[in-house]
């Protein structure tokens, strides 16, 4: 860091520091554990069908069954110094935190360590049901709870209860020979990308179903950001109480998993050697939604540095294009018109974006694009954005996170309104 850099710049300077400090981890020793897709493409059909399934989803108009919860153990955070003192009537509950399992809706693709997902449900004791949800989806690396549990303890300042629900391939749903949180192939991280969505949506039934009348707003940072999205928009199809999106720092295509600092924690020497065909068929799925003129039109990617990608890159690029959120949106669109449904519509977006971000870069203005045209007219998409990088946004949890979240549901409110409650959107 230079000498007399302001506070801005030294957070920005994370972002700086994470990509040199990637290059040296893991080394360049082919195989390595210490690299995303260490072994290469993995299982794409698997990937495939999940991919399916999930567009799938939203497209019929049938409304997502709710996930089936298994309530393991409750714990209520109780001050010190309750003893002491005698709440009034009125007074909120304590922070009660409740564990639960469920059986993914995805299983049948995933290894047997992922097939049952766990979740934590944070609310207060007492009769009171919660009126607004926030359902905190993970980023990178988040295989525990207790970051997204910080903001959902903040957040019951502000009345809003919150699902925490962990990922396939994290915590205890990692299976054997994953290092941390390094997916070993290409397929689990569309897997896990695809599953999280159709979890995040069943848990979001769920909420529909267990407490009538609440709003829900899908939340995560990065990628948990972006899984939230695609969320968001298959539970909206569900629920006329309201439903909002609030990412952050997060991307509209997984391509930025690539060509951002994230580049230099790539395999790359091992997905050199795959055969031209490995991802075909997910390709296919796509391809199947693109008029004749756009079938031939070449997508472009390039590095963070505007330089055009390497072959092996370009193949994952292409490959990582199905997870897009223009991509997935478009192919849902399709199929909701050929069972003459109409897309379902966000009621509010909040969307807080890092003016200095080396990990998604201009994919957060693609993004904002993407989003503002799936709000509700009478809705706000609103775009936040702070200084910093991507990696210090995640630092701004009272400065920025919750406002943003509880904002959201604000917006919600203002969206039902408008159109006279829970009317057609």
């Amino acid at each position: 860091v230079r000498p007399g850099a302001s506070p801005r710049s030294v957070m920005a300077y994370l972002d700086d520091w994470y990509a040199k400090m990637s290059k040296s981890v893991g080394g360049e020793k082919r195989g390595s554990h210490r690299r995303f897709f260490h072994q290469g493409y993995g299982d794409m059909h698997a990937a495939a069908k999940i991919y399916e399934e999930c567009i799938a989803s939203v497209t019929t108009g049938e409304p997502v069954k709710p996930i089936t919860l298994r309530w393991d153990a409750d714990f209520v955070d109780v001050p010190i110094l309750a003893g002491c003192l005698q709440p009034s009537a009125d007074a909120p509950g304590y922070p009660l935190y409740r564990e639960a399992e469920f059986d993914s809706p995805g299983a049948k693709y995933m290894p047997e360590e992922s097939k049952v997902g766990n979740m934590l449900f944070i609310w207060r004791t007492g009769k009171k049901p919660p009126s607004k949800i926030a359902i905190h989806l993970p980023t990178t690396g988040d295989q525990y709870f207790w970051y997204r549990k910080q903001l959902a303890k903040d957040l019951l300042k502000h009345d809003v209860a919150s699902c925490i629900p962990m990922f396939p391939y994290y915590g205890k749903r990692k299976p054997p020979g994953q290092y941390l949180h390094l997916l070993t192939s290409v397929s689990a991280f569309i897997t896990q990308v695809c599953g999280g969505i159709m979890e995040a949506a069943g848990i979001a039934a769920w909420a529909n179903a267990a407490y009538p009348g609440a709003k829900v707003v899908m939340t995560g940072v990065s990628l948990g950001g972006s899984v939230a999205n695609v969320a968001a928009v298959i539970a909206a199809g569900n629920c006329d109480t309201g439903v909002g999106s609030c990412p952050v720092v997060a991307t509209s295509s997984a391509t930025s998993f690539l060509t951002g600092v994230l580049h230099n924690r790539i395999a790359w020497n091992v997905l050199s050697e795959a055969e031209d065909a490995v991802a075909d068929e997910i390709k296919a799925v796509v391809a199947a939604s693109l008029d004749v003129g756009e079938k031939s039109k070449p997508v472009i990617h390039a590095n963070e540095k505007g330089l055009p990608l390497t072959p092996t890159e370009a193949a994952l690029a292409d490959t990582m294009d199905c997870l897009s959120m223009s991509t997935m949106i478009r192919l849902m669109e399709q199929g909701q018109r050929s069972h003459g449904v109409e897309m379902p519509m966000l009621d509010a977006v909040t969307q807080v974006t890092a003016r200095k971000d080396r990990f998604v870069g201009s994919h957060s203005d693609e993004l904002h694009a993407v989003l503002r045209g799936l709000t509700d007219p009478r809705g706000e998409c609103e775009r936040v954005e702070v200084n910093g990088g991507h990696i210090s946004t995640l630092f701004k949890r009272g400065e920025t996170i919750v406002p943003a979240i509880a904002s959201t549901f604000e917006k919600v409110a203002s969206t039902l309104a408008a159109r006279g409650g829970g009317a057609e959107r």
